[in-house]
């Protein structure tokens, strides 16, 4: 797939004071602090994360790590049973009403031990691997400084607000869920 590669300021995107893109993935605001712990550590993870599309907006509900997170520099290079356990959960849910609109976007950070350099570009092998996927793919890369998306159409990306509690609280609901699911 030959994609859009966009790039977004994590600074000037939180502090937006309003939502005006269209097709833009809304995070919740609580996970600046998880992605700056994630582009913070000394290895590369990556995931997926849920979202529910609503009207021109993408919801952000919850995002799995599905790497080994000791492995250094794992971009693209998902545990294969944890992605196969995880959308096994995700079909799972599809089939219960209200929950069949999930969709999921493929993530990976680059760190400060990946180097400033990284900090905003997808590497040649992202985009090597990137190629490889159908048109629907989607794809987010968070640095300690940007956020950059890679899909067939630009995609851009922002905070929820503070008084988005509908948004803002998702996060747990999942938690639970997958630790029910999991437990099976």
């Amino acid at each position: 797939m030959k994609g859009v590669q966009k790039i977004y300021d994590i600074e000037e995107i939180f502090n937006e004071s309003s939502l005006q893109f269209i097709d833009c993935l809304i995070f919740p605001r609580r996970w600046k602090e998880s992605i700056y712990d994630l582009t913070h550590a000394n290895y590369e993870t990556g995931g997926a994360i849920i979202y529910r599309p609503q009207q021109n907006f993408f919801i952000c509900e919850y995002y799995k790590i599905l790497n080994d997170p000791q492995s250094a520099y794992c971009t693209g290079k998902y545990d294969s049973q944890k992605v196969k356990d995880f959308v096994e959960i995700i079909e799972k849910c599809r089939q219960i009403d209200g929950f069949c609109n999930l969709n999921l976007v493929w993530f990976h950070c680059h760190t400060v031990a990946t180097g400033e350099y990284w900090y905003d570009k997808f590497s040649s092998g992202d985009l090597q691997s990137f190629s490889k996927e159908n048109s629907n793919y989607q794809h987010v890369l968070f640095t300690p400084t940007k956020i950059l998306t890679y899909s067939e159409k630009p995609l851009a990306v922002s905070f929820a607000h503070n008084y988005q509690p509908e948004i803002n609280n998702k996060y747990d609901k999942w938690e639970k869920i997958f630790d029910l699911m999991e437990a099976e």
